[in-house]
């Protein structure tokens, strides 16, 4: 994620929404993943611009406030002059001018349907983080023989191709393409490289630099230990026994590679590594202990081994995969969220009895998982874990499971029967929401919460038992369960919420505890065939009066406890 604030002060005449907004869009989001935004917030004078994801959250720290100076072209800088902050939209041949030093983060992002030709005097040091990215139109760029660190991500997305064929979203690129790749000399005096600066981008490197080297397309440190960048026009390629890390996002989106065979040689494994490659064949050598998050999103190979000594399965790893199966080593203890999101075609896998933490989301619609083993280490059933498998059909619980959190199952739609764990505490919201093939649930004396919709549109189940631990039916707890006919609530049922039971039609009977003390007035709505109300004997009054709110015409029949 991609969290940018700065300060700015504008000339006084400057001061007006179409500039606030025009500077504002000079720091983009480069990650397709999430919306930029941008909100000017004055302080004293300067106005903050804050970017990040759609959810609106702040970063955990800003920027200096920063004084700035507008060209009579629209270019910002600072006010020494020395660092380019904006570049205009309406320019297609931009000169920097001689003296500017830096190239300010995402400086040309605005740039990216106009702006086709650069030019860097020799005064430029440092290219900054994005400072080019989503530059579609660029056909020509020449940087200055001063350049001593080029940023991440610098050239992201740079002379593509921005409606692709599949699609014509505005944040989709395509790197098929029949134009000339943009060709980037990089000259001698470059020593240092952030993140891929080259991801997604339709070039040809020269490199003049004595730091670092090409190799049959392929972008190396001058030691050729670490794999920079591959050119998405590879289709055949053999990482050398040299390499012993491949960078953050070196081999992404190579969409005419099919096969890689990672060397025992590699021992780490930057993150998007192979993200939205071709990749039909992969083999992970030794050397690797963590897959690191989207490291392999988006690929193609329907089966891999990953190898004794991987310890952890990061954030979104295998995302969107063609994966039908994968083999998972005995060292494993970590699999994070969203792991395996999205991998429709996953028919089965066995998690080894080491792992012990499993995030939120981590098989999020696997829709052909039919069967699941959870290791006795697993406490928890995270957040969407399970959500829309549509296909699962079997899962163990581990005994040692207190809480099965919001939307766990929801939407398993083949899910007939699931036992509950005998130390299991809480069932979260949506927990088993429209699992529509579940008929019996028995749930465990230790059992205290049942959160909202918790098994909302159950529409197969038919009888609900409900212990004695619980105090609450939250509000639409079993609600639309369309062929629920009989329901029993615990002793020490104190509230039953709105819509709790609210849209079981074919629901006759239900027994209430002595102890209840509040039915909300559509509790029971909709439940037009409820009949029979059985309370303790003894305590018609106390019923008739917290019933007089509830729209029933149920009869209240006494029976003696057990």
């Amino acid at each position: 994620m991609l969290c940018v604030s700065f300060y700015v002060t504008l000339p006084t005449a400057s001061k007006s929404p179409l500039r606030h907004n025009n500077l504002a869009l000079t720091t983009m989001m480069a990650e397709d993943d999430y919306t930029s935004y941008y909100e000017p917030i004055e302080h004293d004078g300067r106005y903050e611009y804050y970017y990040g994801p759609d959810d609106h959250s702040k970063p955990s720290g800003f920027a200096e406030p920063v004084d700035t100076w507008e060209d009579k072209d629209g270019s910002i800088y600072t006010t020494d002059r020395k660092k380019l902050l904006y570049a205009p939209c309406h320019i297609k041949t931009y000169t920097i001018k001689d003296g500017i030093e830096e190239i300010g983060e995402h400086a040309f992002s605005n740039t990216e349907d106009v702006i086709e030709e650069i030019i860097l005097p020799d005064s430029v040091k440092v290219i900054g983080d994005y400072a080019f990215a989503r530059c579609l139109r660029l056909k020509r760029i020449e940087l200055g023989n001063g350049v001593e660190h080029i940023g991440d991500y610098a050239f992201e997305s740079c002379a593509v191709d921005p409606f692709p064929s599949f699609g014509e979203e505005r944040n989709q690129l395509s790197l098929e393409t029949t134009a000339a790749p943009l060709l980037i000399t990089i000259p001698k005096s470059v020593v240092s490289m952030g993140r891929n600066p080259f991801v997604r981008s339709h070039i040809k490197i020269d490199n003049q630099s004595p730091n670092f080297k090409v190799v049959n397309g392929a972008l190396y440190s001058h030691d050729g230990q670490t794999l920079i960048w591959l050119s998405p026009e590879v289709e055949s390629f053999t990482i050398p026994a040299s390499v012993t890390t491949i960078g953050v996002s070196a081999c992404a989106d190579c969409i005419r590679l099919r096969s890689i065979d990672i060397p025992d040689s590699v021992t780490t494994l930057g993150a998007l590594a192979f993200e939205c490659c071709a990749l039909e064949h992969i083999t992970i050598g030794k050397g690797i202990k963590e897959i690191p998050y989207d490291a392999f999103r988006d690929c193609n190979f329907q089966h891999v081994t990953l190898p004794e000594g991987v310890t952890a399965i990061r954030q979104q790893a295998f995302e969107s995969c063609m994966l039908q199966s994968i083999s998972l080593p005995s060292t494993l203890t970590t699999i994070d969220d969203m792991a395996f999101s999205m991998c429709v075609h996953l028919k089965e896998i066995t998690l080894p009895q080491s792992v012990s933490e499993l995030g939120a989301g981590a098989f999020h619609c696997c829709q052909s998982l039919t069967k699941v083993n959870l290791p006795e280490q697993i406490t928890t059933i995270p957040a969407s874990t399970f959500l829309d498998c549509r296909s699962l059909k079997q899962v163990t619980l581990p005994n040692h499971i207190k809480k099965i959190d919001i939307s766990a199952f929801r939407r398993c739609a083949s899910l007939a029967q699931i036992d509950l764990p005998a130390g299991l505490i809480r069932i979260g919201q949506c927990a088993f929401q429209e699992c529509t093939s579940l008929k019996q649930v028995h749930f465990p004396d230790s059992l205290v919460v049942i959160e909202d919709c918790a098994f909302e549109g159950c529409s197969s189940l038919t009888s609900v038992d409900i212990p004695d631990k619980v105090m609450t039916i939250h509000e639409l707890a079993f609600g639309h369960c369309t062929q629920l006919k009989n329901v029993t609530l615990g002793m020490n049922v104190k509230s039953i919420a709105d819509y709790a039971f609210s849209g079981c039609e074919q629901l006759t009977t239900i027994t209430l505890p002595d102890g209840l003390r509040q039915i909300s007035p559509n509790a029971f709505a909709g439940c037009g065939a409820l009949t029979e109300i059985r309370i303790p004997t003894g305590t018609r009054a106390h019923f008739m009066e917290i019933l007089a709110q509830v729209d029933l015409v149920a009869k209240l029949v006494e029976v003696d406890k057990n």
